[in-house]
């Protein structure tokens, strides 16, 4: 070095060793590896450091470890950096430092605009205008210049090679004449016939000439290489100090200090060790689990190539060819426009799954699979990285790998092992266990739902749950009754039966035995209600073909039922719809043209074939409309759910016509048949909210299985006066079989016990015996007389068997399913952690959060008084004549929709979608609606006073002060006249999500602030934090100060931010295991 260069290191030791703020950056070849080179920057000038004379080449400056580590372990010293957690870990592995006093700017700029990219090159361009730099593509760009460089002769002539080119050039030389001969092909041409022709020693000669040409070429490039890089690497560690000059004091302006000093700086440290640690694996538990799997693999394998043939089961082509047209598996879904394939995403094959036991396999692979690829890696300590600002309302996601996705087998998860002589305490914010979600396939505990599902947002719409926090595995099982009516649940789960003395019984499924009766109500629930349906402009783009057709403005009862017709038995693709109808029916034929051409305003096109006749309406419009509110194979759809008596009767009616029949003989029924169980399901729901019970079975044939939804002759004549047939020979067929005699045995669904009443009152007994038969079970015509003669009034099985439609099926079955899984969810912002083996359930924390900040009494006053807040809105929203002490046990079931409500109504549910959330028809969730907010008076004032913070200021804040902006919905309260009706979705999602971040954020400050507090203190037992995921939090604790450890968590998580407490109490109760399997 030059005395000159030496000076300069000189001033930049100097100007490090007294400047009292630095911004610091690492650049190094792999994750968390060594650094090759560091940059600083002090406000006299910025500098980019070779780690070691290997890594000096003349540019910038050389420095050993040891500088670096007496600049970072200063104590007088402010570290700037951006993303802190990333350059603290690798200082810890490189030079065994914390740095102590630092600065992030990346998670300032989060703070500041949570929905931008965090990166530095993208927070310089949008804060400082800089143009991008990227040291790595300048290296990338400079490298391959050096490979396409001056060729190096090989030490042995190439003849044959030099003959080709020669050759090659003469050919190009031959197309231009002698006045456009091209110099540089001549000397080209030239120099290869001199190789070709030169002596073993003139070569020799050429080859050093090339090896010398070559060395100073590459030495040009790497020098202008690493010129950029030093020039590169030295502007991160400037624009980082750029940013925290200029992004500083807005943090201040906009009031946000307090979250990013208290809350998201300090929880970098505990991340930092978190990440480092590592989470201990039980290898012998997983090598057993990889075995178990990879065997399983091949045995799948097995079967799905006997099933399929010889393919490639990661390929989405190979893999809807082999399922929809080798297999010949009915696609659900049309083929994709951009790949013309049938889709195989998850999704769609979950749902074929349940019909297909080969579809089943595949998913089963699919899991198996990412289980070995993704967790099985062999080592006995994980560590995932945990992102602290990767969700706009604070909350934790994680990657490499990814926790929050581990897959379904529950065993994986007690691989997860606390330190050697310790416990591992498991701690959680989650909503109230037991709580029902509504979900793709009906109400499921939360703790019963897995990945994979779909439930619906706070708009009503469907998504998938894909990120599901496990929280437990749990032996599950089917029951199944002899009409068809199933659930598959834990053995604890509790469902509704009835004793041998009439009485109901609420049991745990593992409790009941094989004969034992259940209770399925028949109660009519119907709205009458007006269904507006989407306008086709919203649907269809307009042009004029648009205008050759219409649709109804109402779902009326003509269209319900040409809906049905279709669904039944009609066609429909991309571009025609309609009906086929046989040419037995004729009055049918004519009805079915005449309501397509009304309906539609549409030519109705005539198909003759042989027995039956097509009636097509081929607009590709309509088609798009149709197959957008729900008409497509093997679906009903969703409006049916919430249609009135008449409407649902005129949809099934069209049902029934198509794939319905009306058999003969003394046990004549009437059916509908499909070979989807998912559909014949859907109409059994249909049926049961007219008050018609029918009884599902199961016919296998040579091509699969058949559906059959059967309807005895009990119902016969409730079926023929709401439902009933289109065709005047099916409809005849009908009457007859209603007018005949219903004989004791056809009574499909009787009251089982009549013995009791003799035990109740002898002389009433002795009578009844007089007037009928008592061998027989208890028929509706029975069960009136005995209301005539009978106070049977005291026992409400019989009161609802005879006047509300209740039946008691009998449990045929109840099989072992095997170890299913159970999650918390994210969704309406349940919070969790996981600590040192202690669980914890942070009783109800949105609902306690909302009566915070709404200050409604009756709220308070239920967490005031520890009343149970889910009886209390039951009465509320279900209008209970009861105390709140009595919901639990006399309403148990209104009692589970007043989760739903209490959940449900705080993220912005309306009665619509609380509805189809409960299913209940509208009105019924309307009056649910109106008296919970009745009830609770404070909320929604609460609600609407945030939504019109966001619109006058363009952000809400949580309790911390982070803010969730909300930008089209501040400007459209400014321009209102701007505003546009394609806008009015997302100005309507904007206030459920400003309403909701209040909630949600306040509950991330809350888990992220007790991580902060208790970490300190867990230090200090020898305790260490080893995961966060979603909200949850696993800790390692020596087993002998475990108890303590728990009481810290429990204090922590009660009270991390006081004031709340003093307004709500928060509950924290801490549960102790030895893995993570066991945390729940």
């Amino acid at each position: 070095m030059t005395e000159e260069v030496l000076q300069l290191h000189r001033d930049m030791a100097k100007d490090l060793r007294t400047a009292k703020v630095i911004a610091f950056d690492t650049e190094s070849e792999d994750f968390l590896a060594t650094p090759y080179r560091v940059s600083f920057a002090t406000e006299k000038g910025f500098y980019s450091c070779g780690i070691g004379m290997k890594n000096y080449h003349g540019f910038g400056f050389v420095v050993k470890d040891s500088f670096v580590k007496e600049i970072l372990s200063r104590s007088d010293v402010k570290i700037i950096m951006h993303n802190a957690k990333y350059d603290k870990k690798t200082v810890k592995l490189w030079l065994d430092i914390d740095i102590h006093d630092f600065e992030d700017t990346m998670l300032i700029a989060h703070l500041l605009n949570e929905n931008e990219r965090k990166g530095l090159k993208d927070v310089a361009q949008r804060y400082l205008g800089v143009k991008n730099w990227d040291v790595s593509k300048a290296t990338k760009q400079g490298k391959a210049l050096i490979q396409n460089s001056v060729e190096i002769l090989p030490d042995v002539k190439p003849k044959v090679k030099l003959k080709n080119k020669i050759k090659k050039i003469a050919a190009e030389l031959s197309e231009f004449s002698e006045e456009e001969c091209c110099p540089y092909l001549v000397k080209q041409y030239n120099d290869l016939l001199y190789k070709l022709n030169c002596s073993d020693e003139e070569w020799q000669e050429l080859v050093e000439k090339s090896k010398k040409e070559h060395e100073d070429e590459t030495k040009k490039l790497l020098t202008n290489v690493w010129e950029q890089e030093v020039n590169y690497s030295a502007l991160d560690a400037k624009y980082t100090l750029d940013l925290w000059n200029m992004l500083y004091p807005i943090i201040k302006e906009e009031q946000l200090q307090f979250v990013y000093e208290k809350i998201e700086k300090p929880l970098v440290n505990v991340l930092v060790d978190m990440e480092l640690n590592g989470v201990p694996i039980d290898l012998e538990l997983l090598k057993e689990i990889e075995v178990e799997s990879k065997q399983e693999m091949k045995e799948l394998e097995i079967k799905l190539r006997e099933t399929f043939g010889d393919i490639n089961f990661a390929s989405p082509k190979q893999l809807s060819k082999a399922i929809f047209e080798d297999a010949g598996i009915d696609p659900i879904e049309p083929r994709s426009a951009k790949t013309g394939e049938y889709s195989t995403r998850a999704e769609i094959l979950n749902i074929l799954a349940k019909e297909h036991e080969p579809v089943k396999w595949i998913l089963r692979h699919r899991e198996l699979s990412k289980l070995v690829s993704t967790y099985m890696y062999g080592v006995d300590r994980l560590h995932s990285d945990f992102n602290q600002v990767a969700t706009t309302t604070g909350r934790f996601s994680s990657s490499n790998p990814n926790l929050q996705q581990l897959p379904r087998s529950g065993k994986i998860r007690k691989c997860f092992i606390p330190e050697k002589g310790d416990k591992l305490i498991v701690c959680d914010l989650c909503i109230a266990e037991g709580t029902k979600v509504y979900t793709e396939r009906g109400l499921v505990n939360i703790e019963e739902i897995v990945v994979g599902d779909k439930v619906f947002d706070e708009s009503g719409e469907l998504y998938n749950v894909e990120k599901a926090v496990f929280s437990g595995s749990k032996e599950c099982v089917k029951l199944v009754t002899d009409i068809g009516y199933s659930v598959v649940s834990t053995r604890e789960h509790r469902v509704k039966t009835i004793d041998h003395r009439g009485e109901y019984i609420w049991k745990q499924v593992g409790e009941i035995s094989i004969g034992e009766r259940v209770v399925a109500s028949g109660r009519k629930i119907n709205p009458e209600v007006l269904i507006s349906m989407p306008p086709l402009t919203d649907i269809v783009k307009p042009s004029n073909k648009t205008k050759d057709f219409k649709v109804p403005a109402f779902l009326c009862e003509d269209f319900a039922e040409l809906l049905g017709m279709i669904l039944g038995d009609g066609l429909f693709c991309e571009r025609s719809i309609g009906v086929i109808v046989c040419d037995e029916d004729r009055d049918l034929q004519e009805h079915v043209k005449n309501q397509l051409a009304h309906l539609f305003k549409a030519s109705v096109h005539v198909y003759a074939d042989k027995g039956a006749t097509r009636y097509l309406v081929h607009r590709k419009g309509l088609c798009k409309y149709l197959n957008y509110i729900g008409v497509y194979k093997y679906n009903i759809p969703d409006i049916m759910f919430m249609a009135s008596e008449s409407i649902k009767g005129a949809f099934l009616r069209g049902l029934f016509e198509s794939d319905g029949s009306i058999s003969k003989g003394v046990s004549g029924v009437a059916s509908f048949s499909s070979k989807s169980r998912e559909m014949v399901e859907k109409v059994q729901i249909l049926l049961l909210s007219l008050g018609i019970h029918s009884r599902l079975r199961i016919v296998s044939h040579s091509k699969g299985y058949a559906y059959y939804l059967v309807i005895r002759k009990q119902f016969l004549s409730r079926f023929k006066d709401s439902v009933g047939f289109i065709s005047k020979r099916k409809s005849d067929k009908l009457s007859e079989r209603c007018g005949e005699k219903l004989c004791s045995n056809e009574y499909a669904y009787q009251y089982p016990y009549i013995e009791q009443f003799s035990d109740r009152d002898n002389a009433a007994f002795n009578k009844l015996k007089n007037q009928r038969n008592l061998k027989r079970n208890v028929s509706f015509s029975l069960a009136n007389t005995i209301k005539e003669i009978y106070p049977y009034n005291e026992l409400k099985s019989l009161k609802d068997y005879a006047e509300n439609n209740v039946i008691f099926p009998e449990v045929i079955s109840i099989e072992d399913v095997g170890v299913k899984n159970t999650y918390d969810l994210q969704v309406h912002g349940s919070n969790q952690f996981i600590s040192n083996g202690i669980v914890t359930h942070n009783s109800q924390v949105e609902l306690r959060l909302t009566a915070f900040y709404s200050k409604d009494k009756e709220m308070l006053k239920c967490y005031a008084e520890d009343i149970d807040i889910h009886s209390r809105t039951a009465i509320a929203s279900f209008n209970l004549k009861c105390s709140v002490d009595e919901v639990k046990k006399k309403y148990p079931e209104q009692r589970t929709y007043a989760k739903i409500v209490n959940f449900g109504l705080i993220y912005g549910m309306s009665p619509r979608t609380l509805s189809e959330a409960l299913k209940v028809p509208l009105d019924v969730a309307q009056k649910a609606y109106n008296g919970y907010f009745r009830t609770y008076s404070g909320v929604k004032p609460f609600m609407e006073s945030v939504k019109g913070v966001g619109k006058r200021r363009g952000y809400v804040k949580s309790f911390s002060g982070r803010r969730r902006r909300c930008k089209e919905l501040y400007e459209a309260a400014r321009f209102p006249s701007m505003v546009t009706a394609d806008m009015h979705r997302t100005l309507a999602y904007q206030e459920r999500e400003v309403a909701n971040f209040v909630i949600q954020g306040t509950g991330a400050d809350i888990m992220k602030m007790a991580m902060v507090n208790m970490y300190p203190e867990l230090k200090k037992l020898g305790a260490k934090m080893l995961m966060t995921i979603h909200d949850e939090i696993v800790v390692s604790c020596p087993e002998d100060k475990v108890e303590e450890g728990a009481r810290i968590i429990k204090y922590c998580m009660e009270n991390a931010f006081p004031k709340i407490n003093e307004t709500v109490p928060i509950i924290a109760e801490p549960v102790i295991c030895d893995n993570w399997g066991e945390g729940k």
